[in-house]
């Protein structure tokens, strides 16, 4: 998923903001499926095939750009350092993965995988989450803490699961609502974030349209109004 955005000055309301949001967002770059795939012969999928099955910038809402920043963060504890570790990708996996966001926030991440791996990994990956109720990591020299659960959100892709993360930084609060899902021979994730409780139908909307367009069917663009 997106790398955590990093370099933003402090400077009055607004920077104290988006400094949260940075530091909040920060979380997303551990909850990556990085290398959770399906048992399929490597090169089943080029990078550039599998890329163009990701959500582009032309599906995405008006207002919405690509999110270059980058960064990274420390000291991860518990459930978040063991999804770190499975953030590499494997030998063999194909990956791919995008970022976009409306200013500074709201903002989603999308990230997919296809290749060579053991079917177990998916599993493995939801139990992990499953067992998590709190989070903790520092980035920028700044201690990050807060709470992820299991979430009810309807089925995308021939399975899923989702959960929620919350976080508290600087007063603001924050959330990341993570959909996880198979479609076809394709294993991904979706994270959307925002100010507060991020939009569960918007959400929905964004996790069936990527699923879509790994299908290969009709996408059409989430509606934000």
């Amino acid at each position: 998923m997106v790398l955590a955005r990093e370099g933003r000055a402090m400077g009055g309301d607004k920077g104290m903001r988006n400094r949260a949001v940075q530091l909040a967002t920060s979380a997303v770059a551990l909850v990556g499926l990085g290398v959770l795939a399906m048992d399929l012969p490597a090169g089943a999928l080029t990078q550039s095939q599998l890329k163009a099955k990701a959500l582009s910038l032309s599906d995405m809402p008006t207002g919405w750009s690509v999110d270059n920043s980058s960064g990274g963060i420390a000291n991860a504890t518990g459930c978040l350092k063991v999804l770190s570790a499975l953030k590499k990708p494997a030998k063999g996996v194909t990956h791919a993965e995008v970022s976009y966001e409306q200013g500074d926030v709201p903002a989603l991440q999308e990230t997919i995988d296809v290749g060579k791996g053991e079917s177990s990994a998916y599993t493995k990956f939801l139990h992990i989450l499953n067992g998590c109720t709190t989070v903790s990591f520092s980035a920028s020299g700044t201690n990050v803490t807060g709470s992820v659960g299991a979430m009810s959100f309807p089925t995308v892709g021939d399975e899923s699961a989702a959960y929620a993360f919350t976080f508290s930084v600087k007063g603001i609060n924050l959330g990341l609502d993570l959909v996880v899902f198979k479609a076809g021979s394709v294993v991904g994730d979706i994270g959307y974030e925002d100010i507060g409780s991020p939009d569960t139908d918007m959400l929905q909307q964004f996790a069936t349209e990527a699923v879509d367009k790994i299908e290969d069917k009709a996408v059409t663009p989430p509606s934000d109004t």
